[in-house]
């Protein structure tokens, strides 16, 4: 029946019956059917290749941080929070934290449920000694080149050391590297206490001052308890203060 019509239609019309071949689209190609294949009886994993040699001790690249049993946990995680609560001190006189804040700090960091009255108690104490500390508001200040919690990363005597600063700034030119420790001591003899504090810590913060003795400025070091509102303070031995010995890698 089209074919008595055809002589009837236009060219146009015409050209919407004839079928292009060339943009027809390719019908697809058939997928090819799944072949299961099977590893040979002979075949074994191939060997792993040899570990890798570390050249040094295997604890070079770890915080040299002194581990000592009469520390109790709760007491560390303690630390942990007050160097927390100081780092985010914009000011020396802003607002604490309060209870519950320091309450879920302490549990997150790990103090047990039986133990958080007491470390509680003691973070508001040494937050509240570091702001009416003379010493205490001069280490948190705004000085030249502070930074809290520092982690610096450095390679002295050949040896990857890395470590996290509590406190370092420039104070009219002395570069002052120092750690808050949130020790308590009972009854006398405080002097051979801090003494004793001060030997315990005396390696890791001379490692502190090898990493951060390429920045140039004399170093001092120095210890803050602040429940104690009690300071122990020195100079770094002379071998450890070559900057041409160390390497910094500040983070």
């Amino acid at each position: 029946m089209l074919s008595d019509l055809w002589t009837a239609l236009s060219e146009e019309e015409r050209a919407l019956f004839r079928r292009d071949d060339a943009g027809a689209a390719m019908p697809p190609a058939p997928h090819p059917p799944d072949v299961l294949r099977r590893l040979p009886d002979s075949w074994r994993l191939p060997e792993l290749p040899a570990p890798v040699a570390w050249q040094g001790k295997a604890s070079d690249a770890e915080p040299h941080e002194p581990s000592f049993e009469w520390v109790g946990e709760s007491l560390r995680h303690t630390g942990t929070v007050v160097h927390a609560f100081v780092q985010r001190m914009k000011a020396i006189d802003d607002p604490g934290p309060d209870a519950p804040a320091i309450r879920r700090a302490l549990m997150h960091a790990g103090v047990s449920p039986l133990d958080l009255d007491e470390a509680s108690q003691r973070v508001r104490q040494a937050l509240a000694r570091i702001r009416a500390s003379r010493r205490g508001r001069w280490i948190l200040e705004a000085h030249e080149d502070a930074h809290s919690e520092y982690a610096v990363t450095g390679v002295v005597g050949g040896e990857v050391v890395r470590g996290l600063v509590d406190r370092t700034f420039v104070d009219e030119g002395v570069r002052w590297i120092i750690d808050f420790k949130t020790s308590e001591h009972q009854g006398g003899k405080l002097e051979e206490f801090l003494d004793e504090q001060q030997r315990r810590y005396r390696d890791q913060m001379e490692r502190y001052a090898r990493i951060l003795a390429p920045l140039g400025n004399p170093l001092r070091l120095g210890l803050y308890f602040p429940l104690l509102d009690e300071w122990r303070e020195w100079a770094p031995e002379e071998a450890s203060t070559r900057p041409v010995q160390a390497k910094l890698f500040s983070f």
